[in-house]
């Protein structure tokens, strides 16, 4: 059982041969079991969990908590964005403590730009999810703490992405293998300042109870149904349970502060991103 990876050591093909020898197993696990396991390995230590009041960090939170294991729950945002204040709302129904990091413009940028000269693929997404990851791991440093958990893997293992409703099985294996880029995105970013990175989804038994979950029952109520079947049958309230996906870098607001900057020099997003890269 793994949930942790080595920048270092991690590649295309590690990923790739993982995924299939997974997928080969023969004995099903319940996910559950699976995924309630994962958690009670990732949160030894008192971790910071990376919450946003979405779906999956607000699973993580919900069964940590349901087995007593001691976490800090984190968001970050900036000023007015939707995770300031449904982040806060989300902790609230849980019956978490919740600390939020708000970002001024400036700290926005700071991290914006750090972003570009360290994650391994400097893309649009990967910037703004990488200033966002940045942000909650330095005040998990700051508070010296020695490991992340986040909910990556969620989308891509249980079809959280608008594109999964074409029901393309082959769409649907692109897109989980395509998962590399972020792990190895995450890896880097927490090596930076020297914490590990964990999350749950991508506990080799939570991997395969997923991948053998047919397309179609997961597609159902917008995607994910089966995750949101678990937190609704854990007891998890249903406007949490149900919420529709908001991506990282739209909910905390860095795309926005992003968009602005590249503005700013006259460029677009992409351009202004791979000139920060080159920098």
């Amino acid at each position: 059982m793994t949930s942790s990876f080595s920048a270092a050591s991690f590649s295309t093909r590690i990923w790739q041969d993982k995924i299939e020898k997974l997928r080969a197993q023969t004995r099903i696990p319940d996910l559950d079991n699976a995924l309630t396991c994962a958690v009670q390995q990732a949160f030894q230590n008192k971790p910071v969990l990376l919450f946003s009041g979405g779906l999956d960090s607000s699973v993580l939170a919900l069964l940590a908590t349901q087995q007593q294991l001691p976490f800090t729950a984190l968001s970050v945002g900036i000023t007015g964005s939707h995770d300031s204040s449904h982040a806060r709302e989300a902790a609230q129904l849980l019956n978490i403590p919740l600390i939020f990091k708000e970002l001024s413009i400036k700290e926005a940028e700071h991290f914006i730009q750090l972003a570009a000269s360290l994650v391994p693929e400097k893309s649009v997404v990967h910037v703004s999810v990488g200033a966002v990851m940045l942000a909650a791991m330095k005040t998990v440093a700051h508070n010296k703490c020695s490991s992340i958990v986040t909910g990556i893997g969620s989308d891509e293992l249980f079809c959280g992405y608008a594109k999964h409703q074409q029901g393309n099985e082959e769409l649907r294996n692109k897109i989980l293998l395509n998962l590399e880029t972020d792990i190895k995105r995450d890896t880097t970013l927490a090596n930076h300042f020297g914490l590990q990175s964990k999350s749950p989804f991508l506990d080799d038994e939570v991997i395969t109870a997923a991948l053998n979950i047919p397309m179609p029952e997961l597609l159902l109520n917008g995607g994910k149904s089966t995750l949101r079947k678990l937190a609704l049958a854990r007891g998890m309230p249903t406007s949490l349970a149900t919420q529709k996906k908001r991506a990282a870098q739209y909910s905390t607001g860095m795309d926005k502060i992003l968009g602005k900057l590249a503005r700013k020099n006259s460029m677009t997003k992409e351009e202004y991103v791979l000139s920060l890269g080159k920098n």
